[in-house]
């Protein structure tokens, strides 16, 4: 079974998770007008991103989002 649910052939939207895979608050709100990047980062810069995330119980994508906010000082 796909992990999207088929009505009469097309696709219907599930709302967005309010809980990361562990357990934790995510920050995304679809109706917030959020776009997509695609980052490359290190091996070392990887597995630091995993650990802190993994520790804060926040998805990797919601601690890179507070590392960019604090560097550009904006406000959530």
């Amino acid at each position: 079974m796909t992990a999207a649910t088929v009505v009469s052939g097309r696709r219907r939207r599930r709302p967005a998770p309010t809980a990361g895979p562990r357990g934790g608050v995510t920050t995304v709100n679809p109706a917030a007008g959020m776009i997509r990047k695609n980052i490359w980062i290190s091996h070392e810069e990887n597995e630091q991103l995993r650990r802190r995330a993994f520790d804060q119980r926040q998805t990797e994508t919601d601690v890179i989002r507070e590392g960019l906010r604090q560097v550009l000082g904006v406000n959530p």
